[in-house]
């Protein structure tokens, strides 16, 4: 089935819209492999992810801190897996979703994504979705965060 909105181009964020919340046992994974309490990673995984999806800081350095925060020191195995297993758990797509990018796609209707993400979510631009996707645009690429507006207006351009 086509859905079409001609004339309209329609810009979908990527995290918790076409893909879905991490499940419990994806955050149950980072925990292990982290190997610390919840009530100290989970404060520090959030308290610099706007720096790693704004490109401010490099993937290696966010999870160090995270480490620190936690009394670890992880090596360059454990830093691998913990993004390894970080970044998988947002690769889960809402095939509901993504069917009506479909339709909407078969309709003719312009397609545009726009996700605050660090520089390694890049894997993106090659992924299935850019099929369909006019442009991808990556909140660290851009050098802007939503909802501050600037980046908006720089995808619209």
């Amino acid at each position: 089935m086509a859905l079409a909105l001609p004339g309209r181009l329609v810009l979908l964020d990527y995290g918790e819209v076409l893909s879905r919340t991490p499940s419990d046992a994806d955050r149950a994974a980072l925990l292990e492999l982290a190997a610390a309490p919840a009530e100290r990673f989970w404060p520090a995984y959030w308290a610099e992810r706007d720096r790693l999806d704004h490109g401010r800081i490099p993937v290696r350095d966010y999870w160090l801190g995270i480490g620190r925060a936690c009394g670890a020191e992880w090596d360059d195995a454990r830093l691998q897996a913990l993004w390894a297993a970080d970044l998988r758990s947002w690769l889960t797509v809402d095939q509901e979703v993504l069917a009506i990018v479909g339709e909407l796609h078969a309709g003719g209707t312009r397609l545009a994504v726009l996700s605050n993400a660090g520089f390694d979510y890049g894997l993106l631009h090659h992924s299935p979705l850019a099929s369909v996707a006019e442009r991808i645009f990556l909140s660290a690429e851009l050098g802007l965060l939503k909802p501050d507006p600037a980046i908006y207006l720089k995808v619209a351009d």
